[in-house]
């Protein structure tokens, strides 16, 4: 479990060191628009509150899908909790994406900069979630609450 944690801080460090103030500076607006204007660093603020907020659940949701090991294009129990926790915080998710039934998109925002997250979430022959895939779906959720909480007081991006 210890490792588990020190995982997702490591994680969290890049999603707030690295992701966030490229994404910040992107979507604060540069003009008098009736768009919010704030700093990055009041956006960062915001979004490691947002993430803090939901971080119980993140960790329970990796610690599910861990504990359901599913090999590729067989993920349909992490395919459904990723969609469910999604669509419950807000997001438009379209599950089966493209035709292929454990892929999904979700989408917050409407207009402005664009930041894609992609993730794994499939474990791998023999070593099952060994690869922490369940990490790095978990850590997409983060980047992408983070990331929703800032467009929603800035009112401009999408992730």
């Amino acid at each position: 479990k210890q490792w588990y944690q020190r995982r997702v801080r490591e994680t969290l460090k890049i999603i707030k060191t690295k992701l966030y103030p490229l994404f910040f500076n992107c979507i604060t607006p540069q003009t008098n628009t009736s768009q919010v204007r704030m700093s990055v660093s009041e956006l960062k603020k915001i979004a490691e509150e947002a993430i803090d907020k939901e971080l119980h659940a993140l960790q329970t949701l990796s610690l599910q899908i861990h504990g359901h090991p599913e090999l590729a294009y067989k993920e349909f129990f992490a395919h459904n909790l990723l969609v469910d926790f999604l669509k419950t915080r807000g997001f438009q998710v379209e599950p089966h994406y493209l035709g292929l039934e454990t892929s999904f998109r979700a989408v917050y925002g409407k207009d402005g900069p664009i930041i894609a997250v992609l993730s794994e979430y499939d474990a791998l022959p023999e070593i099952k979630h060994a690869c922490g895939h369940n990490l790095i779906a978990a850590s997409g959720l983060c980047a992408g609450i983070g990331l929703k909480a800032a467009i929603e007081k800035t009112g401009h991006g999408r992730v």
